[in-house]
């Protein structure tokens, strides 16, 4: 409320026969002392010879909830009294009270209408609270082209809000041409002001290279300015780069405390993931009755508090028949879902026989729907099965052409994997520069122990050796996109 006042104070300054300026001080004098009494009784008089600040000020005293004057009646008679004058400050606090319902019956149409008038003298805040409306459909048909424009004043201001929801409009194409480039832009300006969803969707732009080049070190640096600010999505995704090896070294660990931090804000998908460690043995001792836990946890979040008798003890052995039924019950409901997650976890249970009858065909069915899409270690695993012939007629090429989706993903084991098939020219042509690149790039990423690569480089000159150190190097700037040899 100070704030208020004080503002109001350097606006008679500005237009000096607007009130009564000793008069005026001395109200304000009085607030400052915390004599509300005594600034009512020195605004109140002017406010009577319909002054327009003074009615203004008297409106926001009583409506000021730090004190005993509170009176959201008189609050509104004085701030109308204002705003009819044409007031903009006060024309904003209409619209406030109508939208809110604070003090007098929530009521959109006066919202807007108030909004309105305050926008069309200037008032950035009023046309961001009208863009709302318009974007929302509060009490006016939902109009995104009208909103958009409402954004922009707001947005140019430096309103981190405006350009949040702007740039989500222009990478949707909502009631704006789609243009990510622009989205970006916006996203920028408001993750620079530390707006954690701004930066989080930045992460998932670069991440998955949509409208922009694929570029993991970026999606890594905006997730994690994101999950430091407790963005739940952000600590996931960064979690996910963490375990599988993108742009920052392979680490379980490091993963599962992201994952752990997420979770504790009931994100859905943290749930899921903080199993699959548990089921795979990532970073913890494997352990299906932890992992059976957090898929639990996951359904119930799903299921909004539904289904809670929905518990699997499925630990020492393998659980009873009933347990395990309704964890694969579980899995396949999620599966025809189409979590990818649950369609390469489920794969793996029939690929290795565990817990289940091992099946490479149906395993060989699950991890396809998974690396359709896109996921790194169900593309990695149904190229493996493709280059060993299991569950279906060998083919190296579909190998390697799986190997080399999720190595563009910047997957390790992918890369690694596909370095052996240039090396030995299965699937591919032989080429020594490519799988020493490869095996490089690999090499970065997981700093192993390996001799693999001197083994390649016996093979191969001085200058074709240089020119795969940089072709590396080049792979890498690139987040691992384009890294031919020709």
């Amino acid at each position: 409320m100070k704030k208020f006042l004080h503002t109001i104070a350097f606006i008679i300054c500005l237009y000096p026969n607007f009130v009564s300026g000793q008069a005026y001080r001395g109200g304000f004098e009085a607030y400052q002392r915390g004599d509300f009494q005594g600034a009512i009784g020195q605004f109140k008089p002017i406010a009577e010879s319909e002054n327009a600040l003074a009615q203004y000020n008297l409106g926001l005293i009583y409506s000021d909830k730090e004190h005993s004057f509170l009176d959201y009646e008189l609050a509104f008679k004085w701030n109308n009294l204002s705003a009819e004058q044409g007031f903009v400050e006060a024309q904003y606090v209409q619209g406030q009270m109508y939208r809110t319902g604070e003090g007098i019956e929530k009521n959109y149409p006066q919202a807007l209408s108030w909004y309105m008038r305050a926008a069309e003298q200037g008032h950035k805040n009023a046309a961001y609270n009208l863009g709302l409306m318009y974007y929302l459909g509060y009490g006016v048909p939902q109009n995104l082209q009208e909103s958009a424009k409402l954004f922009i004043p707001s947005a140019d201001a430096g309103s981190a809000t405006a350009q949040l929801i702007l740039a989500r409009m222009y990478e949707a194409g909502e009631g704006v041409p789609k243009d990510v480039s622009t989205a970006v832009n916006w996203y920028k300006l408001s993750a620079a002001q530390g707006m954690g969803t701004a930066q989080s969707s930045l992460g998932n732009i670069y991440k998955r290279g949509i409208g922009a080049v694929q570029d993991y070190k970026q999606a890594g640096y905006w997730y994690e300015l994101s999950a430091q600010q407790g963005n739940a999505g952000a600590q996931n995704e960064l979690g996910n780069l963490y375990r599988d090896g993108l742009f920052f070294k392979q680490d379980y660990e490091t993963a599962l405390n992201w994952y752990r931090l997420a979770s504790a804000q009931s994100l859905y998908e943290a749930n899921i993931n903080m199993g699959m460690m548990y089921f795979n043995g990532f970073g913890v001792a494997k352990d299906f009755k932890t992992a059976v836990k957090w898929y639990n946890e996951a359904k119930k979040l799903k299921d909004d508090g539904i289904n809670d008798d929905f518990s699997i003890p499925f630990l020492e052995g393998r659980g009873s028949a009933k347990d395990f039924g309704a964890m694969l019950e579980w899995y396949q409901d999620e599966v025809q879902a189409g979590n990818k997650t649950a369609q390469l976890n489920l794969g793996s249970m029939y690929y290795a026989g565990e817990g289940l009858d091992q099946n490479y065909e149906t395993a060989l069915q699950l991890y396809t729907l998974s690396a359709e899409q896109g996921d790194a270690r169900g593309q990695t695993n149904l190229g493996h099965m493709y280059v060993e012939g299991e569950g279906v007629t060998e083919d190296l090429a579909l190998g390697a052409k799986w190997f080399s989706r999720a190595a563009e993903q910047g997957f390790a084991e992918a890369q690694r994997n596909l370095a052996m098939l240039y090396a030995e020219g299965r699937g591919v042509e032989q080429d020594n520069t490519q799988a020493y690149m490869w095996l490089k790039v690999y090499e970065t990423i997981k700093k192993p122990s390996t001799s693999k690569i001197q083994d390649i480089a016996k093979n191969m000159g001085r200058k074709q050796i240089s020119k795969a150190e940089q072709l590396a190097t080049q792979c890498i700037s690139q987040s691992f996109k384009n890294c031919a040899t020709k």
